[in-house]
C-alpha cells in the first residue's frame, strides 16, 4: 500500500483519475473470475423515511421501487393533420389526401352542385406554414335554367276564391340560377403536428364525425296551425322531448298561443357549408280588394262580386343557403310582367240584430256543402256537423252571445266558443283566423272567424257543435242545412 501511495504521489494530477478508474475495473473483473458463484449486487429498496430516497440491501427490489426505476416507454408519435372545427371539435387525419377527402365529402353533401364546381384549396399561413386554412373556391359560375308553369293554383289575395280559367307561373318558379359564392360557414383551421399514432382517425370515420348532426337547443315561435305534434315533426324531434324541454306544456297543450316561444332541439352538423345564389324567378303579385256596400247583408258579411287575378313579376334575388336551408334573401330587382286585377267584394252594411241570443240558430256559413253529419263514424261519435266552403270564407255566429273562448284547442285547431245563455253554447273549430276574443259580445250573423283547416283536419271546413249543459246535440235539428 505504501508503494502504491508513493506511486500516486509521483503521478501527474492530469492522469491520476484515469489510473484509479482503470485499477477499479481490473479489481472487479478479477473478483468475478475468482468465483463461480453468482455475484450479488446490492439492490435498491424504498426507504421508509422518504418516498424519493433509496437504500440498498441484499433483498429483492419491492414492486413499488421497481415501478420507480423502470424506464417510461413513450407512445410512437407520427405526423398528422389536425382538423379543428369551431371551438371544440378536433379530428386527426394521417395525410393531406385524407384531409381533402373528408372536407370534400362535406362539401358535396351540403352543396347542390356538380363535383367539379367548387374545389377545396389548402392555404398555408404566411407566418406559420404549419397552419392551414381550407377554402372553398368556385371554378366557374354555375348557371341553371328551369322553366315551370302551374295552372289553377290558388295564389295571393283571398284564398277562398277559385280561378279555373287563369294561368300564371308557379310561385317562385326558377328561371335562372347562378352560384356566385361558396364558403365554410363554420371556423375551420388545420394544423400539422405530431400525435400518438392511435389518435389518427381513418377517413371514413372522419367523414361521419364531421357531418354528424348533433342536437342543439333553439327557440321556436308558435305559428298558426301549430300544436305539439306538428312542432315536434317540424323540428325532427320526439314529442316527448318537446314536453321535457318545456315544463307545463303537456298540461296546457290544447291552449298554446300563436307567437309563444318554445324550446326545441335542432340537429346541426359540426361543419356547415354556405352557398350564395343569384336567382331570377317569376312570382305572383297579390291583387288588392275593392269593397262595395251591400245593404241586404249584415255588417261583417262579405260576398265576392268579381274575382281578382294575380299579376306576375320577375324577381332577381341573392339567396344564402347553409347546409341546403335558406337563411336569408335579398331582393336585387323586380320587374312587373303583368298587372294584377283587383277583386271586388260586396260588404254587408245592414245593422246587426241586438247583441244577445235570439233562440234561433243559423248556419255559420252562407254558402257551404255538408261533408260530415252528426253521429257515429269510424266507431265513435262525431259530436258536430262539418260544413265546407272555400278557404278563408266568413264564419258567422249562429246566434248572439258572449265569447267564452277564442284560441288554439288541440285537435280542434283555432276555435271559438260562444255562450248563448241558459246552458246553451256553440263551438266553431278548424278556423284559419280568429276575429273575436274571449269576453267579447257578438250578434247573430257577426263574423267571428275565417274558414280554415287547422288542428286535426283534412281540408277547409268548420266543425260546428251545439251543446246544452255541455252535452252535444245534432245541429241539423236546429238549423236547416
Amino acid at each position: 500500500m505504501k508503494k502504491i501511495n508513493e506511486f500516486f504521489s509521483h503521478v501527474n494530477d492530469k492522469y491520476r483519475n484515469h489510473i484509479v478508474l482503470a485499477m477499479f475495473l481490473f479489481v472487479c473483473v478479477f473478483m468475478y473470475g475468482m468465483s463461480n458463484d453468482e455475484v450479488v449486487i446490492p439492490q435498491p429498496v424504498a426507504s421508509e423515511t422518504s418516498e424519493d430516497a433509496i437504500e440498498f440491501s441484499d433483498d429483492s427490489l419491492s414492486q413499488e421501487a421497481l415501478a420507480k426505476t423502470e424506464p417510461v416507454v413513450e407512445a410512437k408519435k407520427v405526423h398528422a393533420y389536425l382538423l379543428k372545427i369551431g371551438d371544440d371539435f378536433v379530428v386527426a387525419l394521417k395525410d393531406e389526401k385524407d384531409l381533402k377527402e373528408a372536407l370534400d365529402y362535406a362539401k358535396s353533401k351540403y352543396l347542390n352542385v356538380d363535383a367539379d364546381t367548387a374545389d377545396i384549396a389548402l392555404v398555408k399561413d404566411e407566418r406559420n406554414p404549419l397552419v392551414i386554412s381550407p377554402v372553398l373556391k368556385l371554378n366557374k359560375a354555375v348557371e341553371k335554367k328551369v322553366l315551370r308553369t302551374s295552372t289553377g293554383e290558388q295564389v295571393g289575395g283571398t284564398d277562398f276564391v277559385e280561378y279555373p280559367e287563369v294561368q300564371w307561373p308557379e310561385p317562385e318558379a326558377i328561371q335562372e340560377e347562378i352560384i356566385v359564392d361558396a364558403h365554410f360557414a363554420t371556423d375551420v383551421i388545420v394544423v400539422e403536428a405530431y400525435v400518438d399514432e392511435d389518435e389518427i382517425e381513418d377517413v371514413k370515420t372522419a367523414k361521419e364525425l364531421i357531418t354528424k348532426e348533433n342536437e342543439k337547443e333553439k327557440k321556436y315561435v308558435v305559428e298558426p296551425g301549430d300544436y305539439p305534434e306538428v312542432i315536434a315533426q317540424k323540428n325532427e324531434m320526439p314529442t316527448e322531448k318537446l314536453y321535457d324541454l318545456n315544463p307545463g306544456l303537456r298540461e296546457r297543450d290544447s291552449y298554446i298561443q300563436i307567437g309563444e316561444e318554445l324550446t326545441v332541439m335542432v340537429p346541426e352538423p359540426e361543419l356547415s357549408v354556405a352557398l350564395t345564389e343569384e336567382l331570377v324567378y317569376d312570382e305572383p303579385i297579390d291583387f288588392e280588394t275593392d269593397y262595395e256596400p251591400n245593404p241586404d247583408k249584415y255588417v261583417g258579411h262579405e260576398t265576392v262580386k268579381s274575382e281578382g287575378i294575380p299579376g306576375v313579376k320577375r324577381v332577381t334575388a341573392s339567396v344564402e343557403m347553409i347546409n341546403g336551408s335558406e337563411v336569408s334573401r335579398e331582393i336585387i330587382s323586380e320587374e312587373t310582367i303583368t298587372e294584377p286585377v283587383n277583386q271586388v267584394v260586396l260588404r254587408g252594411s245592414k245593422p246587426l240584430p241586438s247583441r244577445g241570443a235570439t233562440g234561433v240558430f243559423i248556419s255559420p256559413l252562407e254558402s257551404y256543402v255538408v261533408t260530415s253529419p252528426y253521429g257515429y263514424r269510424w266507431g265513435r261519435l262525431h259530436k258536430g256537423i262539418d260544413i265546407s266552403a272555400g278557404y278563408g270564407a266568413t264564419v258567422m255566429a249562429s246566434d248572439g252571445g258572449v265569447v267564452t273562448f277564442a284560441g288554439w284547442s288541440g285537435s280542434y285547431g283555432n276555435t271559438v266558443i260562444i255562450d248563448h245563455g241558459d246552458g246553451c253554447t256553440t263551438r266553431y273549430a278548424h278556423n284559419s283566423e280568429l276575429l273575436v276574443s274571449a269576453g267579447q259580445y257578438v250578434s247573430q250573423y257577426e263574423a267571428i272567424a275565417l274558414l280554415g283547416s287547422t288542428g286535426n283536419s283534412t281540408g277547409p271546413h268548420v266543425h260546428f257543435e251545439i251543446m246544452f249543459d255541455g252535452v252535444t246535440v245534432d245541429p241539423a235539428n236546429y238549423v236547416n242545412f
